[in-house]
């Protein structure tokens, strides 16, 4: 498939929120990680923590 769902885990509910699907053409690597970014521009902060990757969720695309 070339298309990869992103979630993450909410730990209030303890429930997978989705936050995109996203064409993902196949290929040998990528690289990943976190961003954010305003509509405000300077004075923006944010911070992240227990950010981790790991194998995928064996899920149907659409459930």
């Amino acid at each position: 498939a070339e298309t990869i769902r992103v979630q993450y885990l909410d730990a209030a509910d303890g429930h997978w929120k989705p936050v995109r699907l996203a064409y993902f053409p196949p290929s040998k690597s990528v690289d990943v990680g976190m961003m954010c970014c305003s509509p405000q521009r300077e004075g923006f902060e944010v911070s992240f923590s227990d950010f981790s990757i790991g194998p995928p969720i064996p899920r149907e695309l659409h459930d």
